[in-house]
């Protein structure tokens, strides 16, 4: 498992090589390719997103009824498969637990969107109100925090 720290100085590299924290322009640079799909079709196998990666061209997918709320992590948690990840497909959708590589791709998520993001703000909460409150998965802030 890779430590947060490293997941932490792998996200400063990206957001320089793009010279941008948004995710279009994160996305451009790493040449990923993202659409968004009918959430039933079978390639999103009842979760929100995927990421596959192919020797033509690698794709993130979106189900068109992901939460709005959610829609910016999911793709940045998709893009942290691509970046940390060697995989060839990856889904968001139901947690597993124990599963270090959905913990890490959701680590790199909350730090990609909030870099400044500091458990002092939260403590006191449930972790279902900070998922909400961050607009993450509940799974992400049992890693966090």
């Amino acid at each position: 498992m890779m430590r947060k720290e490293e997941i932490d100085n792998i996200v400063v590299g990206l957001v320089e090589s793009a010279s941008s924290r948004n995710l279009g322009d994160i996305l451009s640079e790493l040449n990923i390719s993202l659409y968004r799909i009918d959430g039933s079709r079978p390639l999103l196998r009842d979760g929100y997103a995927c990421y596959i990666e192919s020797s033509k061209r690698n794709t993130i997918y979106v189900a068109r009824d992901c939460p709005k709320e959610m829609r910016q992590f999911v793709i940045a948690h998709e893009i942290g498969h691509a970046v940390l990840h060697d995989v060839e497909i990856s889904h968001y959708g139901i947690p597993k637990r124990g599963d270090k590589e959905e913990e890490e791709a959701d680590y790199f998520a909350l730090r990609l969107l909030d870099p400044d993001w500091d458990i002092t703000e939260v403590e006191g909460y449930s972790s279902d109100e900070v998922a909400t409150m961050l607009g993450v998965s509940e799974r992400c802030t049992k890693y966090l925090v």
